[in-house]
């Protein structure tokens, strides 16, 4: 029977330290308690999502008979993390850095006792009930700690832990070849039957929105370009992978055309929106009926209409 791990990701941009960690418990079945959807397919990996404090004690509380080998965090000021710590079940605790301030011994995230002035609903709790703990407490009580900033060259605030470990985060830079550009999120209430127009409203949202991200994860374009009025309901189902901009004064075209000046064959995937003709010429677009919302008549005469202007534009250059 494998050892069980359980893990605790408030939000998905721990979701690299993560990655970074976890090869050393590959001989693990594991839970991940997170606050936001994670993009993690694994048959060894349940994903426990909770995006309120209720929802997470009551997950929390129907785990409360499970054991559990290693428990791995680093949020110890996170109220779910210090309720899971006291309830749960488990024989060791493994915590990794948060962020810089790990570098900041003096921060009152690795103080010995609970602040009075800076956090007096902890102070009274810890006085009353011994809950929390003071913050420092959880870190002594950990077998192992997970160093993002290598304590040879800096000055950690766990350099005398006796389980620290320093954990190389891998590079995230890639080259970019390809933008999706995103769509005002009227989309779906703005558009009705005529005119080569679909009625949405009498679909369900979130099932376009899904096959909308399924198709933009499919490409896993390297930027996705959000339109000045476009919401988050779209870019929070893409892939981690995918990075995202928004709102760039509205000089989106700009910022693409710039990127082609020193990036050959960069392509541009779009749903409609009107800066693709300002766009270079060695510049590449493929337009996507992203939400169906165009017969397919109307949405392939506008493409080709669009590649006509294009070219009559650019003939005499």
């Amino acid at each position: 029977m494998k050892k069980r791990l359980l893990v605790f990701l408030p939000k998905r941009y721990y979701k690299k330290k993560y990655e970074a960690i976890i090869k050393r418990y590959d001989d693990y079945e594991i839970t991940i308690i997170s606050r936001e959807p994670l993009n993690i397919i694994d048959d060894n990996i349940s994903i426990i999502y909770a995006s309120d404090l209720s929802k997470m004690i009551y997950e929390i509380f129907k785990m409360r008979n499970v054991d559990f080998e290693v428990f791995l965090a680093s949020n110890v000021d996170d109220r779910a993390f210090q309720i899971i710590f006291r309830y749960l079940n488990f024989r060791e605790f493994h915590s990794f850095d948060e962020g810089q301030r790990s570098l900041f011994k003096d921060d009152y995230y690795f103080a010995e006792v609970v602040p009075f002035i800076r956090n007096r609903r902890n102070w009274f709790f810890n006085k009353i009930f011994g809950f929390p703990l003071p913050f420092m407490n959880y870190f002594q009580n950990s077998q192992k700690h997970y160093a993002f900033y290598d304590p040879k060259i800096f000055d950690h605030a766990l350099k005398n832990h006796p389980g620290l470990e320093f954990e190389q985060l891998p590079s995230s830079s890639h080259s970019i070849s390809k933008i999706f550009v995103g769509t005002g999120s009227s989309w779906y209430t703005d558009f009705q039957n005529g005119l080569g127009m679909v009625d949405l409203r009498k679909k369900d949202y979130q099932s376009i929105l899904f096959d909308a991200a399924s198709q933009i994860n499919s490409i896993l374009p390297d930027i996705y370009l959000m339109h000045p009025r476009e919401n988050n309901d779209l870019v929070e189902l893409l892939d981690e992978r995918v990075t995202i901009l928004k709102n760039i004064k509205g000089n989106n075209d700009a910022f693409i055309n710039n990127l082609a000046g020193s990036i050959p064959n960069l392509h541009v995937f779009v749903e409609r929106t009107g800066l693709v003709f300002d766009l270079e010429k060695n510049i590449q677009v493929t337009f996507i009926n992203l939400f169906n919302r165009f017969t397919k008549e109307s949405f392939h005469s506008f493409v080709e209409n669009f590649q006509a202007f294009r070219d009559d534009k650019y003939q005499n250059e």
